[in-house]
């Protein structure tokens, strides 16, 4: 798909989102709040959809093993804790 002045700016719009998500994920994760993690989900699904439009297999693919590296986070936070040692 050919990237229009448009679509640059779609883009640009939708990677803010992305990072904003991304370190409000971080910085829940570091105060051990769980909604970090969604935030951090949200992020990456931003990432992908980046990925995607400019047809980038790497960004697409690390945002799929981010976004899973997450719930598996959310799962263990949720039946092990927060201090899962």
């Amino acid at each position: 798909m050919p990237i229009t002045p448009f679509l640059k700016i779609i883009a640009d719009v939708i990677g803010w989102i992305g990072n904003v998500c991304f370190i409000g994920g971080a910085v829940f994760i570091a105060r051990k709040q769980l909604k970090g993690f969604w935030w951090q989900i949200g992020g990456n699904l931003m990432y992908f959809i980046q990925g995607v439009m400019f047809m980038c297999s790497s960004l697409w693919a690390i945002s799929l093993v981010l976004i899973s590296i997450n719930i598996w986070g959310l799962y263990t936070w949720k039946t092990k804790g927060v201090n899962n040692e």
